[in-house]
């Protein structure tokens, strides 16, 4: 009981942190979105708050909260769940080898990242919706982010960007029109 009641104030204080954390991540999609698109209302960042809160209000700051949450909150679990059984079945009650354990917590972690990463993806894409933004245009056209996770995943476009190798390719129509 004890462990479980440590682990949830560790997790509690994680995403606390993140939601906390996440406003300078949609400021800073939008910057780079931005700059992809050539625009200059997100250039500086004063102007950026400026801009996220006139368009969408306070509630601009938290796009794409919900399923970074719920990613977030999988891969935490999963992974404390996986370290404290991968220590109990492969190292015993007895004396523990914590380079061996710091290597398999990594991969276990890399692992775990693989089957959350969607999550992560559709928050990032949702950072962008309701702005006035070129590269905004996939993120305007649905209503909540499980209809863009559902649409990414039609596409096979769940794992863009994740990995430098077994990378999905991302056609060119899946990509929003720029301005000449």
């Amino acid at each position: 009981m004890q462990l479980i009641q440590e682990r949830l104030h560790v997790l509690i204080g994680k995403k606390s942190h993140n939601s906390l954390c996440f406003i300078n991540s949609v400021i800073t999609v939008r910057q780079i979105a931005a700059l992809i698109g050539k625009e200059t209302q997100y250039t500086f960042f004063p102007m950026a708050v400026r801009a996220v809160y006139r368009e969408n209000g306070i509630l601009g700051f938290f796009q794409g909260f919900i399923p970074r949450l719920i990613g977030e909150m999988i891969l935490t679990s999963a992974y404390y769940c996986s370290c404290r059984l991968v220590r109990l079945l492969i190292f015993g009650l007895g004396r523990r080898s914590t380079e061996n354990m710091n290597i398999l917590r990594v991969l276990l972690y890399y692992t775990l990242h693989n089957y959350t990463y969607p999550f992560e993806l559709t928050g990032c894409v949702m950072a962008v919706h309701g702005a006035n933004l070129i590269g905004a245009t996939e993120s305007n056209s649905f209503h909540n982010w499980y209809e863009c996770q559902r649409y990414l995943s039609q596409n096979q476009q769940l794992i863009r960007g994740w990995r430098p190798f077994l990378r999905s390719h991302v056609q060119q129509i899946h990509l929003p029109k720029l301005k000449s």
